[in-house]
């Protein structure tokens, strides 16, 4: 199965952000910098698209979830999922919401055991054995984003 499918069939756009921030942190090709923002580790190398554009992150946690759930890299995997018939756009066209082969692809998973990469996807925060990165990624899903035009 493709990367990210299950996150996305899990949580989203957003979701599929999370998992690919957090695997990323836990096995150290992205760090947080002393003024709390991201940095890939020198020599860090991407394994898809996704991880590339995760890689690329210079914002705070917050703001890197929410600008990696809108790359193109995550938009390409929802196109893939609508194509395959996995989810469908919701009635404004702005969601999306899983069809029937969807939901049983994202049942049967959720039956297996897993590697921790699965795991996230499928459960998100929750799921990341790390305590520090899991309260990283927990609180900065919570705190809104400042918006640029007010102080």
């Amino acid at each position: 199965m493709e990367r990210y499918v299950l996150a996305y069939l899990s949580g989203g756009r957003d979701r599929v952000a999370l998992s690919a921030l957090a695997m990323l942190l836990l096995d150290g090709r992205l760090k947080l910098s002393e003024s709390a923002t991201l940095y890939a580790e020198s020599g860090a190398s991407a394994a898809d698209p996704v991880e590339a554009a995760g890689l690329a992150q210079r914002d705070g946690v917050r703001q890197a979830l929410v600008s990696l759930a809108g790359h193109e890299s995550v938009l390409a995997v929802e196109g893939r999922l609508l194509r395959g018939g996995l989810v469908e756009r919701g009635r404004f066209r702005r969601t999306t919401r899983l069809t029937a082969d969807g939901q049983a692809l994202l049942a049967e998973a959720a039956r297996g055991s897993h590697r921790l990469a699965t795991r996230v996807e499928l459960s998100g925060v929750p799921a990341i054995p790390d305590h520090g990165i899991r309260a990283l990624l927990g609180m900065a899903r919570r705190r809104p984003v400042a918006d640029p035009g007010t102080s």
